[in-house]
């Protein structure tokens, strides 16, 4: 701008306001603005120039104002930095809502993978067997666990029996048991089981005697296993070898407690003299055969029996595992996801409250900071507009008269673009008054 247009600024402005200047000045500086209009083509940019211009009447009042625009500057730099951080802030935020909606889905998926798993095991269990890919057909399974009790039941008094028995035939000496218990006075005869065995054979052995006797009943669990594994095969010679030697073993058994028990009876009263023969004259022997060798084949059958339902039952078994193991690996994978969801959503928030306090914080406070510099700024150069004698008054008069005929000029001379360019304008003067704080 010309040193001359500029004189003639600063004469427009300190010169005096009577009626009639005050019209010339108004014309005189609508004409100055429609000259200066015409001559930038009513550029909004150029009209800044012009308005700080009528402003800076000095030096202070210039370092002032670019001051004020130096605040600002750094202000706008603050709230573009905080929209980006918020952007942040939100893109973080909306990251936390996708994670838990793909935990919920994930989450959800097994569960639902779960649920159609347990209901299999209950369908198998019920004898649907259609999911196993077998054609075994489904065991009864009441009547499988009855069998099952009882085999227990029975193995248990087969091996108190034959614990019995064995003792009485092996390790009972019917003679020495006689002087013993006459020298209390009491008369006792052998019987068919002696429930004491356990009780004498530890007094008689100790531990050792304890281990034999409960180990020589497994001789006839053993004989009674083979039984089964031979009778697999139909024909096989062993199977009818084993029942001939079992049947033999518990005749050879009840021989000789029913010899023992005839010698402990004849020792307490008369009694005819022993011949082989007796034994099978003697109810006892028969007792011994049927509760000994009887008793052995029904628990052979009932193991069979066990064994083959078993069979049947082995793949709902396997079937109901593998679904068991896949319910237990799903559900740790659910809880994999939840703490892998955890830990990122707690990471984000984290980062959303270091964003928030720490940098946001720092920017606003910032921006307050600046404001309020801007104030103290603003409330100086009014006051040193008040003591150069430039009232808000007059320079609103100066700017309403040079803006007036900055318009007319885009106005006369503009084309289709006249009032974009008259709004742009406008826009600049509201914010020139709002720097030097007449807004």
């Amino acid at each position: 701008m010309s040193s001359s247009t500029d004189t003639a600024v600063r004469l427009s402005l300190n010169g005096h306001s009577g009626p009639n200047e005050a019209q010339l000045h108004f014309e005189s500086d609508a004409k100055f603005g429609e000259e200066q209009s015409k001559r930038v083509g009513g550029d909004s940019l150029m009209l800044r120039n012009f308005l700080y211009m009528f402003y800076d009447q000095d030096n202070q009042t210039a370092t002032l104002r670019q001051q004020i625009h130096g605040l600002e500057t750094e202000n706008d730099k603050h709230r573009k930095s905080i929209i980006v951080l918020k952007d942040g802030v939100d893109a973080r935020r909306i990251e936390i809502q996708k994670s838990r909606h793909e935990r919920e889905r994930l989450v959800l998926d097994r569960q639902d993978s779960i649920a159609a798993k347990k209901v299999e095991i209950k369908r198998i269990r019920g004898g649907d067997y259609s999911l196993l890919d077998t054609d075994q057909s489904p065991a009864n399974r009441p009547a499988y666990w009855t069998a099952v009790f009882i085999l227990a039941v029975l193995s248990l008094y087969l091996i108190n029996f034959y614990a019995s028995v064995i003792y009485n035939a092996f390790l009972l000496d019917p003679l020495k048991m006689a002087a013993v218990l006459s020298q209390d006075g009491l008369v006792e005869t052998v019987t068919i089981a002696n429930l004491k065995a356990f009780r004498l054979v530890y007094a008689d052995y100790g531990i050792l005697g304890v281990v034999f006797l409960i180990s020589s009943t497994f001789v006839f669990i053993t004989l009674g296993f083979l039984v089964y594994w031979f009778s697999r095969n139909k024909g096989n010679i062993w199977h009818y070898a084993l029942y001939v030697f079992t049947f033999l073993f518990d005749a050879f058994l009840a021989y000789e407690i029913v010899y023992k028990m005839h010698l402990s009876q004849s020792l307490v009263g008369e009694m005819p003299p022993w011949h082989f023969t007796l034994a099978f004259k003697q109810m006892e022997f028969y007792i011994l055969l049927c509760a000994g060798f009887g008793i052995y084949i029904a628990w052979g059958l009932l193991l069979r029996y066990v064994l083959e339902e078993f069979h049947r039952i082995l793949p709902a078994i396997a079937g109901i595992r593998r679904r068991k193991a896949e319910i237990k690996r799903l559900e740790g994978e659910i809880k994999d996801i939840d703490n892998r969801s955890d830990t990122r959503v707690r990471l984000l928030e984290k980062e959303i409250a270091d964003i928030e306090q720490r940098e946001i914080g720092s920017a606003k406070h910032g921006i307050e900071k600046n404001l309020e510099a801007i104030q103290n700024l603003r409330r100086e150069m009014q006051r040193h507009l008040a003591e150069s004698g430039l009232t808000a008054k007059q320079l609103r008069a100066k700017i309403t008269a040079f803006f007036s005929g900055w318009c007319n000029s885009i106005l006369e001379h503009g084309n289709g673009t006249a009032e974009i360019k008259i709004k742009e304008c406008h826009g600049e003067v509201s914010r020139f008054y709002e720097t030097i704080g007449l807004e």
